[in-house]
């Protein structure tokens, strides 16, 4: 009983780390349920870090230059540089290596404890999503009886 109720007690820590959840479910199945929905979980919160950085990295270009329109920086890598010339890989390899350190310094800095909305079009915070459970289940663990017993 021992190891199902350590099973239990860490499935439950992982689905409230996980999804935040206050009041998890009572039954093994819900619970089972909720513990399938932990990676979708852990890629929402991988993308909502992903959100704050890129909210803190454009809302410094812009207090440095009030004119910059996010929507070019968006939108991926320009065909030609600023002085005319062809954009290539080996610009894009330079800029990263000039910027990876106050890249990493920007992303040190944000707090990921807290979870971002990610916004649309108009500017309104978009629904979260709710992660879909999938069946924990192993395909081994199915037992088919297709002939007469032995």
């Amino acid at each position: 009983m021992d190891v199902i109720r350590d099973l239990h007690t860490g499935g439950c820590r992982a689905v409230r780390a996980a999804s935040g959840l206050l009041k998890l479910p009572n039954s093994i199945s819900g619970i089972l349920e909720e513990v399938s929905k932990v990676p979708a979980w852990i890629r929402e919160g991988k993308r909502s870090a992903c959100r704050r950085v890129a909210m803190k990295a454009l809302a410094v270009c812009k207090i440095y230059n009030p004119t910059i329109k996010p929507d070019l920086l968006v939108g991926g890598f320009p065909a030609m540089r600023a002085d005319g010339c062809k954009f290539v890989r080996e610009d894009y390899q330079r800029a990263v290596e000039e910027t990876r350190v106050y890249a990493t310094l920007i992303a040190d800095d944000v707090n990921v404890e807290v979870f971002e909305l990610g916004y649309d079009e108009h500017n309104n915070r978009r629904m979260m999503p709710a992660p879909v459970a999938i069946s924990l289940k192993s395909a081994g663990s199915k037992r088919h009886h297709t002939g007469p017993a032995v």
